[in-house]
């Protein structure tokens, strides 16, 4: 008995329906499952698969999501930070293989790719599927700031995949918030109680903070409207370097000290 005919609805349905089709002609299916969402793209003529997963998945209005804002920022001391929604993250982090991705400018990272694959056109070598769709991706989108794998493909811009990219983002902060709390240990009132801190903004004396309640935060912060809890850390072990400053957790923020 033959199966009944009927139209493919979804994506996934018209891949499926297209592999079966090349499999028929050729022998073989595409076993490589970016090879056949290539092949699904350029029978659509369509861009790359998450933009044709987009148009095939409209969002509804409860669906639609503001992609976090992000951005790269250098401080006066030579520390670069990766600003992902209001959170400093040092670029140590990507460099020592702690999260992931890092943060580049739209613009300058396509020009930097399309240039990677201009030599190699010219040396006769073919651009691979991943820099290819990285190309494509960038050049669909009109963010200032997206996001990247470090020293490798991969780009995510905030409003082609919204609902992915904040994913990614809270996986990085994450990663970082664990490194952080690694590095620095649990906060307790242990130690020396401290009678002679006060705040750095109003110079009010602080009592009853404890030396083990205390951390470390780079001077390029202050200024800041808040430094919220997950930013650049690191212990602090009575010896204050002069590019830092000591600070305390008040709810979800880092409240900077100096000592009389």
């Amino acid at each position: 008995m033959s199966t009944p005919f009927a139209f493919p609805n979804t994506v996934a349905e018209f891949r499926d329906a297209l592999n079966r089709g090349i499999a028929a002609v050729s022998g073989n299916p595409v076993s490589k499952s970016n090879l056949l969402d290539k092949a699904v793209c350029a029978a659509l003529q369509i861009d790359n698969i998450d933009r044709l997963t987009a148009l095939a998945n409209p969002a509804t209005q409860e669906e639609r999501v503001s992609p976090y804002p992000i951005s790269l920022h250098s401080g006066n001391g030579g520390e670069d930070y990766l600003v992902i929604n209001g959170v400093y993250i040092s670029t140590e982090l990507v460099h020592n293989d702690v999260v992931d991705y890092t943060i580049y400018e739209r613009e300058s990272y396509l020009s930097d790719l399309l240039r990677i694959k201009s030599e190699a056109e010219m040396r006769g070598e073919s651009v691979d599927y991943l820099m290819a769709n990285d190309i494509d991706t960038l050049t669909q989108s009109k963010a200032e700031w997206v996001l990247g794998v470090y020293a490798g493909a991969g780009v995510l811009c905030p409003y082609l995949t919204p609902v992915t990219f904040n994913k990614v983002c809270d996986s990085i902060l994450s990663q970082a918030k664990a490194h952080y709390a690694s590095v620095v240990g649990p906060l307790s009132k242990s130690g020396v109680l401290l009678s002679d801190v006060v705040s750095y903004y109003s110079g009010d004396d602080i009592e009853g903070l404890y030396e083990g309640e205390l951390v470390l935060i780079h001077r390029d912060r202050l200024g800041d409207a808040s430094l919220p809890v997950g930013m650049t850390v690191k212990p602090y072990q009575k010896d204050i370097p002069a590019d830092h400053i000591a600070a305390y957790v008040v709810g979800d923020e880092y409240v900077p000290v100096e000592f009389d």
